[in-house]
């Protein structure tokens, strides 16, 4: 006995009807599609990343910290030129005074010999109270 043919909806089975394609036709969807969907007279002016993300965490008070812009300002004076080449503040979160490090074997140089002075230093231009501790990182950037 023969078997008969099974239709899987190819082409060239017993439907009369092909079967439909499984792409559309590129060019009649381009038919449809407006050239240009929001014409640059609509666009907003391209901003920078940075500068946008920076005005928000103001605006939310991320890091906000007068007392902090001040120790950036006094910091080469707080300190000898040796140090100041070498460090800088960074955040200043929960009492905790993060100050950045060029590399990383200045970061163990300084922790080992020079900590509680880079503290004092910070303690004196603070006032009591404000900085619990100082702690050396390196530098993100």
């Amino acid at each position: 006995m023969k078997k008969a043919p099974v239709n899987r909806g190819e082409r060239g089975s017993d439907f009369s009807d092909p079967a439909p394609p499984y792409w559309p036709d590129p060019q009649d969807e381009a038919a449809e599609l407006p050239l240009d969907a929001d014409p640059p007279e609509s666009r907003r002016e391209c901003v920078r990343i940075d500068g946008a993300l920076e005005r928000v965490l103001q605006r939310l008070g991320v890091n906000a910290s007068p007392w902090l812009e001040r120790l950036v300002e006094a910091w080469p004076s707080l300190l000898p030129a040796d140090l100041v080449q070498v460090t800088r503040p960074g955040k200043w979160e929960k009492q905790i005074l993060y100050v950045y490090v060029a590399n990383s074997m200045r970061l163990f140089e300084l922790r080992r010999m020079r900590l509680a002075e880079i503290e004092q230093a910070v303690r004196r231009f603070a006032g009591a109270g404000r900085v619990r501790a100082v702690r050396l990182t390196i530098d993100p950037g």
